[in-house]
């Protein structure tokens, strides 16, 4: 089975973060192929549906077919690391963030009976640490909330007070078929202002 903690730790050291989500795709895609012997990795791979869609990363090795859905969410932070200068924007907008990774879970959870895929992994990097900390009272994502061991589990709505504006092209509750433990782990300590921590959140979703 995939060691994906092991490659995202080994990556951590080589790339401790990135320009954008798809520079952490592209890079989390080449450690997973010096990782193993002749894999065949896909990235954005079409998936047949109701609507083209697209897989961030589609692992096979052996008998084993993983599929990998990534988001990157940052808040502003300018560094240079080996040389290289990185400047973050303050994506902000975190109740979108966290509906859109439950909806990667959903997603992974179809496309697994879909594809047939052994397993999968939603993963989540993030220097904002409102994703991992518990809101001080009640917000309009709650049932999203991603704070360290909350539980995902059943449909996930939207608070009814929620603005339209807000969840525009997200109304859709989020449908999950098994339970998920919220648990964070470190990825790389960058600097040691504001934003200087990343850290990773990880789900795995089997298809038994």
């Amino acid at each position: 089975m995939l060691a994906i903690h092991d490659c995202l730790k080994a990556l951590a050291g080589e790339r401790p973060l990135f320009h954008s989500e798809a520079d952490f795709q592209h890079a989390l895609a080449w450690q997973l192929h010096q990782s193993m012997t002749d894999p065949n990795i896909r990235l954005e791979l079409p998936v047949a549906g109701e609507s083209q869609r697209h897989l961030d990363i589609s692992l096979r090795h052996g008998e084993d077919h993983v599929l990998l859905e990534l988001k990157y969410k940052t808040r502003e932070l300018k560094a240079t690391v080996c040389d290289e200068t990185f400047h973050l924007r303050d994506q902000g907008a975190q109740p979108l963030g966290r509906y859109d990774y439950l909806k990667d879970i959903e997603r992974l959870e179809s496309m697994l009976m879909e594809l047939g895929a052994t397993c999968g992994y939603a993963i989540l990097l993030s220097n904002d640490h409102g994703y991992w900390t518990q809101a001080r009272s009640h917000t309009v994502d709650a049932a999203f909330r991603l704070h360290e061991e909350s539980l995902l589990s059943g449909t996930r709505h939207w608070d009814q007070n929620t603005a339209a504006g807000t969840m525009r092209g997200r109304e859709a509750p989020i449908r999950l078929g098994d339970k998920y433990r919220n648990h964070w782990r470190d990825y790389s300590q960058v600097t040691e202002g504001v934003g200087g921590q990343f850290r990773y959140l990880l789900h795995e979703v089997r298809s038994d």
